[in-house]
């Protein structure tokens, strides 16, 4: 028998080792998704077998159990989210893996993150993300990327993170926003996720962009700003957007809380 996702998340948010949290909100066309939340945890303090425990208790897929036994040892943090839609509950478990960077090799490939997400109802799995690093691109080949991932630099999602980017060079050095590239082995997902913490931004900094979005993917305006005024002085985490499973596009944005 499974635990309400909600009433379960709660508790685990008490009893974790938790450092630091994130909300996001995502946008496709029509839909203004807002029941997401991401727990960033020190696997330093989980070991591999309450790892296993706590997995089991999410009913995570035993294949997915497997694979977070044999990389635990490789990991250096783990993050648990969740998020619900209209149409259902999944649960998400990343594990961040350690990158030496020493001498910069600007563009080396370097893989950061691997994503176990499945169903937090039927216990379906639903995937399996994995997230590159091209470590150190300068600020044109970021842009060049961005493109890339979004599937045309004309969508609604590319002009709304080519201009975050643009921003965020003024804040940082190029280096610093760290750029993956996100695929699914066997889907037709084809994405980015941009790290912008170092750009020091604030959500209400990019909202004007983030409502033109909005309004491409015909997201009423009363509800996108309700939101943005909400959230307006978080700082901004990440970007995330390009093309998902179903070949749509979308855009994500993560906010720390």
């Amino acid at each position: 028998m499974h635990d309400d996702p909600l009433t379960l998340l709660a508790h685990l948010a008490a009893a974790l080792p938790h450092s630091g949290a994130e909300r996001s909100f995502k946008m496709t066309h029509g839909l203004l998704l807002t029941q997401r939340i991401l727990y960033g945890i020190d696997k330093k303090r989980m070991t591999q077998h309450t790892a296993l425990s706590l997995a089991a208790r999410l009913h995570m897929p035993d294949g997915y159990r497997q694979i977070l036994g044999a990389c635990h040892g490789a990991a250096n943090f783990f993050y648990l989210g969740f998020e619900q839609d209209a149409q259902r509950s999944l649960w998400k478990w990343y594990l961040e893996f350690p990158v030496y960077v020493g001498t910069p090799q600007h563009g080396r490939p370097a893989l950061l993150y691997v994503g176990l997400k499945w169903n937090a109802v039927d216990d379906a799995p639903i995937a399996i993300t994995h997230y590159v690093w091209r470590v150190h691109l300068p600020l044109p080949e970021l842009y060049a990327c961005l493109g890339s991932a979004c599937g045309s630099t004309d969508s609604a999602t590319a002009h709304c993170a080519t201009a975050v980017l643009t921003l965020a060079a003024t804040r940082t050095e190029a280096d610093r926003l760290v750029l993956l590239e996100v695929s699914e082995p066997g889907q037709a997902r084809r994405s980015f996720d941009l790290n912008l913490y170092a750009a020091s931004l604030t959500v209400g900094a990019v909202a004007h962009l983030l409502h033109q979005t909005a309004q491409h993917l015909a997201i009423p305006v009363p509800v996108m700003d309700a939101l943005l005024t909400r959230i307006h002085d978080q700082p901004l985490g990440h970007l995330a957007g390009g093309l998902d499973r179903h070949n749509r596009d979308f855009l994500t944005l993560y906010y720390e809380i």
